[in-house]
């Protein structure tokens, strides 16, 4: 048998959802960068037992990035999750505060 090669797979960048919390671990602040939404969206911060304690609109610009600072100085040390949630897709990212 014989195989043809694949040169390139066309992906539409848009499709993933990129989060990076800094610092992590936090401690008060920490910046929240999302890269890859295209309209209005939440953000749930949630125990690690899956409790809502946080919910965050957010608008991203043109370039479907979003870049915002949260307070977190009103929760205790400890491990929580971070998920959003756009019309199509879910992704989270695990957070620790000290």
């Amino acid at each position: 048998f014989t195989f043809d090669p694949c040169t390139a797979i066309s992906e539409n960048e848009n499709q993933y959802l990129s989060i990076s919390l800094s610092p992590n671990p936090a401690h008060g602040m920490t910046k929240l960068t999302v890269r890859g939404i295209s309209a209005e969206s939440t953000a749930n911060l949630l125990s690690v037992e899956g409790i809502r304690l946080m919910t965050i609109t957010l608008l991203p610009d043109k370039d479907g990035v979003l870049v915002m600072n949260l307070d977190l100085s009103g929760f205790p040390a400890g491990t929580y999750i971070l998920q959003l949630q756009d019309r199509e897709r879910r992704s989270t990212v695990k957070l620790v505060i000290y």
